[in-house]
């Protein structure tokens, strides 16, 4: 696999105004999260407008995604979403909303608890999710492809080992 010559981007820009600016400031958090936004940022965009196709905005697939891949019977409750996709009780409720509406998953009233409510991926959602999904993993391949398969392993390895001490830090 050829390599491509790393040019400048923006963040090099802003890490050497600031080191201009406040010479006795680390910066190198700066040059890194600066760029896991901006490919967030990047990423984002496209995907969202990859999966346009199918209806459903990014943030929908987020949610019947995260049923899916719980396998059979498909359910979770709001609080196991919210925590799939990193979201507030406000907009997970909006979310779902948007979802039942559009007949790609029920509320159900808890076995356990029938003041509680599971989430479940319907039939329609599933089917959406299985056309969706190897369109999805495809594109998340093609932006990685200029990486070798080791470059990819050390990436997601650096990548656990930040976010286990941003979840320590949380605790």
């Amino acid at each position: 696999m050829k390599t491509k010559e790393l040019r400048r981007d923006y963040l090099d820009e802003v890490v050497e105004d600031w080191q201009r600016e406040s010479p006795d400031l680390d910066t190198s958090g700066l040059a890194i999260f600066g760029r896991i936004f901006a490919i967030w940022y990047h990423m984002e965009g496209r995907i969202d407008r990859l999966l346009k196709q199918f209806g459903v905005p990014l943030w929908g697939f987020d949610v019947l995604f995260a049923l899916r891949r719980v396998g059979k019977p498909y359910t979770l409750s709001p609080t196991q979403l919210m925590k799939a996709c990193f979201l507030t009780s406000g907009a997970m409720t909006h979310r779902l909303d948007r979802l039942e509406e559009q007949k790609y998953i029920e509320r159900h009233h808890s076995k356990d608890d029938r003041r509680s409510v599971d989430i479940v991926l319907t039939q329609t959602g599933k089917d959406l999710v299985e056309k969706a999904l190897p369109v999805r993993l495809e594109h998340g391949l093609e932006m990685l492809s200029h990486l070798s398969a080791n470059e990819s392993q050390q990436l997601t390895k650096l990548l656990r080992k930040v976010l286990a001490n941003l979840e320590d830090l949380e605790d």
